[in-house]
């Protein structure tokens, strides 16, 4: 399943909601830096699925080695590394609710 950051703008399951039914299916899911569910809570969603990690580079060393340590801690198994986006844009969600 791709990664969809920010799911909590369309559903109050989130990224919770997405790990379990890609688990029920038995596909990979791909969970996003920008995601509004922990990296652990989504593990836990997951079960024992196929997990990969979807990688916003921060500018930050220590954020990204922690980013990468809970992933692996928490059974992700590849990392996909995003390169196109520099900044997150605006969406009218995010404007209408501040």
């Amino acid at each position: 399943m791709a990664p969809i950051g920010v799911q909590a703008i369309y559903h109050n399951d989130k990224e919770l909601g997405s790990a379990e039914i890609a688990a029920s299916l038995g596909i990979p899911y791909i969970h996003s830096t920008a995601a509004t569910s922990s990296i652990e809570e989504v593990a836990a969603a997951n079960g024992s699925v196929h997990r990969w990690f979807q990688l916003y580079w921060p500018k930050d060393n220590e954020l990204t080695k922690s980013l990468l340590s809970r992933a692996k801690q928490n059974g992700y198994e590849v990392l996909v590394v995003t390169l196109d986006t520099w900044t997150l844009a605006w969406r009218p969600s995010d404007l209408d609710n501040g």
